[in-house]
């Protein structure tokens, strides 16, 4: 949701949208589980927006009812994520969700820690949820390449890296690798 406010309307009403968020849930002085109605439907990143704002303002009993909200939210998300693979209807579940959200749906399960040395091993059922929400960011990157007009999903990342790596170097920040890299030839 912040993202489209930011491309229709610019930094500062999207900035203005967000204070006026915080400003409600402060003056309606809600419980958690009231915010996290109020907040539910709005993407991670205005979620933490939010919390942030709420931060910054030095308002840390409305810092910590957001903070209790979203965990509510991402243990509602969680339950309802694993209903909708039990009963077949994840790619519904799926339907309106970024990609960015499902990575942190599989961060809130645990999922991420596949691999990592010490870590217990995921179970069956933690695999089947890892693959299926893997599978579901996998496509929509796909879909998200091709809509730019690539023939592939690599060809996609190897232009993006591409533009980073001239931002990063406009910026004087790639300055060390074109270094290292003179001393190579």
């Amino acid at each position: 949701m912040n993202d489209e406010i930011r491309n229709i309307f610019g930094d500062d009403i999207a900035n203005s949208i967000i204070e006026n968020m915080v400003e409600f849930l402060d003056k309606m002085n809600l419980t958690p589980e009231q915010i996290a109605e109020y907040i539910g439907e709005v993407s991670e990143s205005t979620r933490a927006l939010i919390l942030i704002k709420a931060l910054l303002d030095g308002n840390e009993e409305l810092a910590d009812k957001i903070s209790k909200a979203i965990e509510f939210i991402e243990l509602k998300r969680i339950d309802e994520f694993k209903k909708s693979v039990a009963n077949g209807t994840h790619e519904d579940f799926f339907a309106n969700m970024t990609w960015p959200d499902k990575c942190s749906l599989s961060v809130d399960m645990g999922l991420f820690r596949a691999g990592i040395p010490g870590e217990k091993p995921l179970t069956k059922e933690e695999q089947r949820y890892r693959e299926i929400i893997d599978n579901s960011i996998q496509k929509d990157i796909e879909k998200e390449a091709l809509s730019q007009g690539f023939d592939s999903v690599e060809d996609w990342r190897t232009h993006n890296a591409k533009h980073r790596m001239g931002i990063e170097t406009q910026t004087g920040m790639n300055i060390l690798l074109y270094e290292k890299d003179d001393y190579k030839r």
